[in-house]
């Protein structure tokens, strides 16, 4: 699309200064032709951009209906059928209703975005249009000043520019609405990151210990006042770099002896 948008930028350009150079007049059209299809792009895009942001916005149900209804379908299969003599399709109706309603929402705001891009898709080529009927004006009035082959050359190249003025300004609606995508990846890039697990600091600060120990002497704990010990008169004593187990049933209290340690 990048090379699209400078080929045709160039070439627009080239036409203008042809017809210009045949026939300097022009050169007032041209620019009121120019600012007419500046004006118009950047009135659709405004509005484009904003259509296309709802369009994502309710493409995000319609992908997490689908989602739900390919995890669930076996659920969804045993909801339905038979049941006692009556039929039972609460559960695939529900699904199929609430996907039939976010589709709907989707394509209304898609088909509006396609609509402004079409609309300025029009509005260029008739403002372009403009130009191309005063240039075979001016060809007309100045027919015995210009030679038959200027008048050629401007008039050919006058009613080709329509052509490429309608295509530009569909390449820079739909070049903005791509990039009104890129804008929902680069919102990730300002959330609030967590902090790195280690940095290149860790552990050069001086008063950070270089070693330590756990003792517990007669550690006893209870969840609430009035329940039973969890824990009750724990003897033990970890060295630096030791790695030990705990071992015991269910409920003997090695979870709780583990949550000690944090408190």
């Amino acid at each position: 699309m990048g090379d699209n948008f400078l080929q045709f930028t160039f070439t627009i350009l080239a036409l203008y200064v042809v017809v210009c150079l045949v026939m300097p007049v022009m050169l007032i059209m041209a620019v009121l032709v120019s600012a007419g299809c500046y004006f118009q792009i950047v009135a659709v895009d405004r509005s484009c951009r904003e259509t296309k942001r709802m369009a994502n916005a309710d493409m995000a149900p319609c992908l997490t209906d689908v989602s739900e209804t390919i995890d669930g379908r076996l659920v969804l299969r045993h909801c339905s059928g038979e049941r006692n003599g009556t039929t039972t399709d609460l559960a695939p109706q529900f699904f199929a209703s609430r996907f039939d309603g976010a589709l709907s929402n989707f394509l209304t705001s898609n088909f509006v975005a396609s609509s402004l891009v079409n609309w300025s898709q029009l509005v260029a080529y008739v403002v372009s249009f403009l130009f191309s009927v005063a240039c075979a004006s001016c060809v007309v009035v100045q027919a015995d000043e210009l030679t038959e082959s200027a008048s050629a050359l401007a008039l050919s190249y006058a009613f080709q520019l329509p052509y490429f003025l309608m295509f530009y300004g569909f390449i820079i609606n739909n070049l903005k609405v791509a990039l009104t995508a890129l804008e929902r990846l680069l919102e990730l890039l300002m959330v609030p990151q967590e902090p790195a697990w280690s940095t290149e600091f860790d552990g050069r600060h001086p008063a950070w210990p270089a070693s330590g120990s756990i003792e517990l002497k007669g550690v006893s704990m209870r969840y609430g006042t009035g329940l039973p010990l969890a824990v009750s008169a724990v003897d033990a004593s970890v060295r630096a770099g030791e790695r030990i187990g705990l071992c015991g049933r269910t409920g003997a209290g090695k979870s709780s002896l583990i949550s000690l340690l944090f408190r």
